[in-house]
């Protein structure tokens, strides 16, 4: 099964809107506009995997809106193929240079243009599936899925959690074996416009390491400090 992907293309000439369309449109959900303002408006409206980019705008320059794209926190992980009929190596190194996917000079053959635009869009579906998933030993916490698993030689073995749970393992497991206060945890997992008493974060903390029981993982507490989350020791 083809993983369906949101893909915007911004070139102004119609007929690449038309033969993109016609490559990918099958497979992937298509937006297709013309300038670098409509590119905007639609980035802001919602979230696309892939972006394929021109680089002579009506409007501006390919180059240098990528690098605005890279320069805010909210996309700067938006990938990037540029499509141009620019051919001059010196092009195709800047654009990697931005951290593009790929370069790809038009005019293209259809086959080997979805060819490596499937390519490039696999590799990121895994590189977003490894970081959402984290991984230590046998214990697994799948972010997308919110889900938490013990890995047996008879297969995953999942760990019921509520909600404010796994939020609290996701931090510790992130910072493994870092001591962290009450007031961190509580600032770190309830936010620091909720209050809450240290009671509360000691009945969590004993909930959890209850359920990490037999894991091979624990929450230590370290006296005066906070809690740590470290292996178990035999």
């Amino acid at each position: 099964m083809v993983m369906k992907h949101r893909i915007l293309v911004v070139d102004p000439a119609p007929d690449v809107h038309v033969v993109v369309s016609g490559v990918l449109a099958r497979n992937h959900s298509l937006v297709c506009v013309s300038t670098l303002k409509e590119a905007s408006e639609q980035i802001a409206k919602a979230a696309f995997d892939l972006l394929i980019l021109d680089v002579n705008l009506p409007d501006g320059d390919g180059f240098h809106f990528c690098a605005n794209l890279r320069a805010d926190p909210i996309t700067e992980k938006i990938p990037v193929i540029f499509l141009s009929s620019r051919t001059a190596t010196a092009d195709a190194v800047l654009g990697f240079s931005l951290g593009a996917e790929d370069y790809i000079v038009k005019p293209f053959d259809q086959f080997e243009f979805r060819a490596r635009v499937e390519a490039r869009l696999r590799k990121l579906h895994e590189r977003r599936l490894a970081e959402n998933v984290l991984s230590k030993h046998r214990l697994r916490i799948d972010l997308d899925q919110r889900r938490v698993v013990i890995l047996d030689p008879s297969g995953e073995r999942p760990i019921d959690l509520t909600p404010l749970e796994f939020k609290l393992l996701h931090h510790l497991f992130r910072h493994a074996d870092h001591v962290f206060s009450r007031d961190q945890v509580i600032d770190a997992v309830w936010g620091d416009a909720v209050h809450v008493i240290d009671r509360t974060v000691d009945m969590h903390v004993s909930k959890l390491r209850k359920k990490l029981s037999g894991t091979g993982f624990t929450i230590k507490s370290v006296h005066g400090v906070g809690y740590r989350f470290c292996e178990q020791e035999n």
